[in-house]
């Protein structure tokens, strides 16, 4: 990205896309209804050293992977200041590693995603354009955001490209195999079009893991084979989420759930404590509702 308001010989400026960006920072992490959903943010830049050739430095996840500012709640009026002084401590130069950049932000979200399982943790890249420097393959992209994927718990990408144009195919690429569909393309540096693209990432995506809730009924146990999960999205009907048993049993297409602990007819052995969404089902939640009804046999999952 360029960087700095571009001025003519009459001190006429135009802001550039780094400009734009700030801006655009600035109004989400100030903006009400993000305030008010309990939004939380940190963030991390890349390239580190501004270098134009393949470097071990620039091109090591290990960088990435410690963020600028750790993720933090954005109502802290704090952690928005820090977020919001790291774009007058870095400007964009040099080449774009974005594959090592992704590995680290996506290495540093699970690691953070497993000591706050009660948070739904993301990863937003937003670039200008592909990788020119360390990996520059599509397909290396594509297989770093699918990798975060794969992990348990996966770790979601989302991609917002600016002024990308001829890109549009490869950074989509990256969005889907990252859980998140396609990429937010914002073709010019418009502050709304910005800003909007920002707060529909951050729109609470729902968690893939949570504690199974208490039974309605206080004097009555919980029998486990008979537990259903509802889905109700945002726009759309509510449909059920079939039963997987076990993360094994999880298909590449229907999904599903599973207790972290399989339902044991032993009186004595270990109750299940938390349910858990495959990897296909987590990576098709975003915002909508979670319901679990008690005494309804769940309809299984299919294994593709």
């Amino acid at each position: 990205m360029s960087y700095g308001s571009q001025c003519d010989a009459n001190d006429v400026c135009i802001s550039t896309r780094w400009d734009d960006l700030k801006a655009a920072v600035q109004t989400f992490v100030q903006d009400p209804d993000v305030l008010d959903r309990d939004v939380w943010a940190g963030i991390q830049f890349f390239s580190q050293k501004g270098a134009y050739t393949d470097n071990e430095e620039d091109c090591n996840p290990d960088l990435y992977a410690n963020p600028a500012v750790e993720i933090g709640p954005l109502a802290d009026g704090t952690q928005r200041q820090e977020i919001l002084d790291q774009f007058d401590v870095w400007f964009p130069s040099g080449e774009t590693p974005s594959v090592p950049a992704l590995e680290g932000a996506i290495r540093h979200a699970y690691d953070w995603q497993v000591a706050h399982p009660i948070r739904q943790t993301v990863v937003l890249l937003v670039t200008d354009g592909l990788p020119t420097m360390c990996d520059m393959q599509d397909t290396a992209f594509t297989q770093a955001a699918a990798a975060g994927m794969g992990l348990d718990p996966p770790i979601r990408t989302f991609i917002v490209g600016v002024s990308v144009g001829a890109n549009r195919f490869t950074l989509n690429s990256v969005a889907k195999y990252g859980g998140s569909t396609e990429a937010f393309l914002v073709e010019d540096t418009q502050l709304s079009n910005l800003v909007n693209a920002l707060k529909r990432v951050s729109a609470n995506p729902l968690p893939c893991e949570f504690e199974i809730p208490a039974n309605p009924n206080p004097l009555g146990a919980i029998d486990y084979g008979q537990v259903q999960v509802l889905h109700t999205p945002a726009v759309g009907p509510t449909e059920e989420v079939p039963y997987a048993v076990r993360r094994s049993g999880c298909g590449t297409v229907h999904g599903g759930w599973y207790y972290d602990l399989v339902p044991s007819d032993d009186p004595l052995a270990p109750t299940p404590s938390r349910i858990i969404m495959c990897p296909c089902t987590c990576a098709s939640l975003d915002v909508g509702a979670l319901e679990v009804y008690y005494g309804c046999h769940p309809t299984p999952s299919i294994v593709n």
